[in-house]
């Protein structure tokens, strides 16, 4: 039978080391990730989670198109291209298209549920 739910709690201590080496631009974010789904779905790809990561700066490239919710703190997001920025901050949503280079900051400890698809 397939399964027909998937049930994880926000508080969750399951979690995993995310290694970000070479994304790293200064500090030790020791970011660490909860899946809670990285099957494809149809065609695609579609994978989401829990993230959290420490004061730190990263670069990173959005593997397909990403939609995140802040749970606790915030980070800036510097868009490498268009040198415009965006602050997210507990209760946001941000939304960003595959392909986006961009600078994140976060600047208190962090933590995002995250859906990933493409």
């Amino acid at each position: 039978m397939d399964v027909l739910a998937i049930v994880t709690p926000i508080d969750t201590d399951e979690y995993e080391d995310m290694p970000l080496e070479g994304h790293i631009v200064s500090g030790d974010p020791k970011a660490r990730v909860h899946w809670i789904r990285r099957e494809p779905s149809g065609q695609g790809m579609l994978q989401t989670g829990l993230f959290t990561a420490q004061p730190s700066v990263c670069r990173w490239v959005f593997e397909g198109d990403e939609t995140i919710y802040v749970i606790e703190g915030e980070v800036r997001i510097d868009f490498v291209e268009s040198g415009e920025s965006v602050v997210l901050r507990s209760g946001d949503i941000g939304s960003f298209p595959k392909g986006v280079d961009a600078i994140w900051t976060f600047k208190k400890p962090f933590k995002e549920f995250f859906v990933l698809c493409g």
